[in-house]
């Protein structure tokens, strides 16, 4: 698999979820904003296919996030 596909999936599954909790969205809409930044993050990282340490780091930071606004949607 490559990483636009991943990546696409994972935006698909955050959008259904987002979808499905209408009541919540404030936290629907800041999981969506944090997405769309980790994956221009990761996108812009493996445009040169070489990924640098920083790059790695600020990916990992991005995505975290994206885990941590999914949590706060579903209240964990």
């Amino acid at each position: 698999m490559d990483w636009e596909l991943i990546l696409s999936i994972i935006s698909g599954v955050l959008f259904i979820v987002s979808i499905l909790a209408g009541t919540q969205w404030r936290k629907a809409k800041a999981v969506l904003k944090e997405v769309a930044e980790a994956l221009t993050i990761t996108s812009d990282a493996l445009e040169d296919d070489d990924v640098s340490t920083t790059e790695r780091q600020a990916i990992i930071k991005e995505w975290a996030d994206v885990i941590a606004a999914a949590r706060a949607l579903v209240g964990r």
